[in-house]
C-alpha cells in the first residue's frame, strides 16, 4: 500500500536550509563574483535551473509518497552530478538526447516543466532548493554513485538495466551504476 501525502503539506520551509544559505546571501550564483564548481563541474544559474527542471520532470510525483519524498528528488540530482565526468555542464548532462525522458520532444513532462517553472509552483520551488543543495551545498550522494535510474512504474525495465548493478531503491525509483 502506498502512503500518499497531501501536496499542501510539502513546503520549502520543511527543507533544512534557507534560500539565503543556498543562494549565497540572496545573490544569484552569477552575481557572486567567484567561480563555483562541484566535482569539477562548473555551476551557473542556468545549470541550477536546468537541474531543478529535470528533478521536477523526472521525480516530482515522489513528493506524494512517504517512501520517496525529498530523498528521491535528491537522488535524481545525485545521478546528474555522478554523470559529470562525461559532460561540460549540468545543462549538457540533463538535455543530452534521450538521457532524461522529461526533455524528450514528445514527453508530456516537458510542458509541465515549463508551466511549473513559469508559475513557480510549490513543488517546483522544492526542486529548485534540492538542485541548489546538491550543487552548491554538497548534499550527500544517496545513490552510492549511481549514474542511471528508472521509475518502477515502467511497463518493463530499460534495456540497459541488465548490464548495470542495482545500488539502491528510493521511493519508486531504482538507481544503478556500471558493474565493477
Amino acid at each position: 500500500m502506498m502512503n500518499k501525502l497531501n501536496h499542501n503539506r510539502i513546503s520549502n520551509k520543511s527543507l533544512p536550509i534557507s534560500s539565503t544559505d543556498i543562494s549565497y546571501k540572496g545573490l544569484p550564483v552569477s552575481d557572486i563574483g567567484i567561480n563555483i564548481s562541484y566535482k569539477g563541474l562548473p555551476v551557473s544559474d542556468t545549470d541550477i535551473q536546468t537541474l531543478a527542471e529535470t528533478i521536477y520532470g523526472e521525480a516530482r510525483g515522489e513528493l506524494d509518497y512517504i517512501e520517496g519524498g525529498l530523498a528521491a528528488l535528491i537522488a535524481v540530482g545525485n545521478v546528474v552530478v555522478n554523470r559529470a565526468k562525461c559532460a561540460k555542464s549540468v545543462e549538457q548532462i540533463c538535455k543530452a538526447p534521450f538521457q532524461f525522458s522529461c526533455w524528450n520532444a514528445n514527453d508530456p513532462n516537458r510542458i509541465e516543466i515549463e508551466r511549473a517553472a513559469k508559475q513557480q509552483l510549490p513543488a517546483f520551488q522544492t526542486c529548485m532548493r534540492v538542485a541548489k543543495g546538491v550543487l552548491l551545498m554538497g548534499w550527500p550522494d544517496l545513490t552510492n554513485g549511481a549514474t542511471h535510474y528508472y521509475a518502477q512504474s515502467l511497463y518493463a525495465p530499460p534495456f540497459w538495466a541488465k548490464s548495470m548493478q542495482l545500488q539502491v531503491k528510493i521511493g519508486h525509483h531504482l538507481f544503478f551504476k556500471e558493474k565493477e
